[in-house]
């Protein structure tokens, strides 16, 4: 009985609610839907204006992905070109450093062979030289003694001599006179004299 009455009421209720907010209710309902509507409508140019900028993106990224692997493979191409003109060069280069040095080994061959050359001829032309000076100094002292060997002076003549001689050598302007030797004597002192300063 009890659940009757609640239903009841409950009916009528909902008759007074309809009553009293029917309008209203249809027309927010209609409002949902109509900007339900409109939403699904915004998300649906929303989601196509997504898809329209992610093909234009892909395009203009594919576009400059080829632009970029073009200059890259173009660099490429540049550097190994740049290389192989850098790699001709060294082997120029190279060339003419061993054509230089090959050059410089020779001719530092010819000058050390002339100068051995040289070194010879001028060693046995100066041996040639000693020799000669050699055998006209001892003809030259063979002669002088040979010179001295005819003067017969006694002891006092030749110390008398030979300090005259030292006086000289030392610029000293004293020379004793010679008056206790004969005039055969004074002439084989100047002859010896003159000899011993040749």
């Amino acid at each position: 009985m009890y659940s009757k009455d609640l239903r009841d009421r409950l009916g009528s209720v909902d008759r007074v609610r309809e009553i009293l907010f029917g309008p209203q209710l249809r027309t927010y309902e209609r409002q949902f839907e109509q900007l339900e509507g409109e939403l699904k409508l915004l998300q649906q140019d929303f989601q196509q204006e997504l898809v329209d900028l992610e093909t234009a993106f892909e395009k203009e990224l594919e576009s400059a992905l080829t632009h970029l692997d073009g200059q890259v493979q173009s660099t490429q191409g540049q550097v190994r070109t740049s290389l192989e003109e850098l790699r001709t060069a060294a082997d120029r280069a190279s060339l003419q450093l061993q054509e230089v040095l090959a050059k410089v080994d020779e001719t530092l061959e010819q000058r050390t062979q002339e100068l051995d050359r040289n070194l010879l001829e001028l060693r046995a032309g100066l041996q040639g030289s000693v020799r000669d000076l050699r055998q006209e100094l001892f003809d030259a002292l063979e002669q002088h003694f040979n010179t001295l060997a005819s003067f017969k002076m006694n002891r006092k003549d030749m110390a008398e001599l030979l300090f005259q001689v030292s006086m000289q050598a030392r610029g000293e302007d004293l020379v004793p006179k010679l008056g206790a030797v004969g005039q055969e004597e004074d002439g084989k002192a100047e002859e010896l004299a003159k000899l011993l300063n040749f």
